[in-house]
């Protein structure tokens, strides 16, 4: 997977998250974070924003050179690091809370962007 390079930070590893240089599309990141738990398409974001999926689509490619799909699944699974990281919720409340409807689900795609599993994480930081 060519995902940003992860980053050690003390004892937790942290996901670097592209941050896109263009006004709109950082307008956009801040409204996938402030609605994490509803997993918008690229359509209906276009449809918000104002622009054509393909538009919008290319604007992801040219500033941040990833799909909206991956940039919004890595807002989504850095979300759930922080949450981890405050040892509050368990995997499945984070899991709902980031926007996934099931845990094998959102702990698939964790697994597939950190190379473990979530719970494994969760163990990992507790020491």
């Amino acid at each position: 997977s060519n995902l940003p390079k992860m980053c050690q930070k003390v004892a937790n590893f942290a996901i670097q998250h592209p941050y896109p240089k263009d006004e709109r599309l950082i307008k956009i990141g801040q409204f996938l974070r402030e609605n994490l738990e509803t997993n918008y398409s690229l359509e209906e974001v276009a449809k918000v924003f104002g622009f054509s999926t393909r538009t919008l689509s290319r604007l992801f490619k040219e500033d941040i050179g990833m799909s909206y799909v991956k940039f919004s699944r890595t807002i989504r699974i850095s979300s759930a690091l922080e949450l981890m990281v405050e040892k509050k919720l368990n995997v499945y409340e984070i899991a709902v809370k980031v926007g996934y409807m099931s845990l094998s689900a959102f702990s698939n795609i964790f697994y597939r962007v950190m190379g473990i599993r979530p719970q494994e994480y969760i163990n990992k930081i507790k020491t």
